[in-house]
């Protein structure tokens, strides 16, 4: 605004904010006041950003876990009474359509060594489960969840025996409406930030008015009773 006014002297005379070689003490004070809320504002403004970046990542990897493990209690309920491992996945191939649509995710079912049998999902799938997962879920850890990015994520599924029969791949989709959300929530709070910015640039230039106008009435005095008693 400055750069402006010194180049085309929009502002009355009474806000003449302008660069100079002689910038008034008043323009001075002006112009420190309102960087220094311009920078508090965006100081204020990124942490706000930062902090609910965070907040939408956390609250969607909970969202995700939840999802994992109630298709993960799903399938266990639907074959805890099949005694046979390969007839399980059978039937775990067949209705992989129903649960993906139950569910409203893209799944895929891999055999006891991680080869892909079946998938719903029209995207490229991983043809292998990750091998860290085939290897911890063989030795007898079936908690194991095993997250490859923020979209996907593959667990074992066990029967009646130590090793699974199968594990299960889940494309999780991303929550664009609380993302939209938070978004239109950032929005409402960036325009209240322009508007308390134009408040307090008006303020600081009236704070530099006051301080500077008994010096500009000393100095005009300073200035007259030099030329009476000359």
């Amino acid at each position: 605004l400055s750069l402006v006014n010194t180049k085309y002297n929009i502002l009355p005379d009474n806000l003449a904010v302008k660069f100079g070689a002689r910038t008034s003490l008043k323009t001075k004070i002006q112009l420190a006041i309102i960087l220094l809320i311009l920078f508090t504002f965006l100081i204020i403004g990124a942490i706000t950003g930062i902090y609910f970046k965070n907040l939408i990542e956390a609250n969607q990897t909970i969202k995700h876990k939840e999802e994992t493990i109630s298709i993960s209690n799903n399938i266990r309920s639907d074959i805890q009474n099949f005694a046979d491992d390969e007839y399980a996945r059978t039937f775990l191939s067949s209705k992989l359509k129903d649960l993906s649509f139950i569910h409203d995710k893209d799944l895929s079912l891999y055999d006891q060594n991680g080869q892909l049998i079946s998938s719903t999902s029209s995207s490229m799938v991983s043809m292998r489960i990750p091998y860290s997962l085939w290897f911890a879920s063989n030795h007898r850890n079936k908690q194991i969840y095993n997250v490859v990015n923020d979209q996907k994520e593959f667990f074992p599924i066990y029967l009646n025996e130590a090793r699974p029969l199968a594990f299960v791949g889940i494309e999780h989709k991303s929550y664009n409406a609380s993302a939209g959300n938070i978004l239109d929530f950032l929005s409402t709070i960036l325009n209240a930030y322009i508007f308390l910015f134009l408040i307090a640039g008006s303020i600081a230039i009236t704070i530099a008015n006051s301080i500077t106008q008994p010096l500009t009435i000393l100095a005009e005095i300073s200035m007259l009773a030099f030329f009476l008693f000359r």
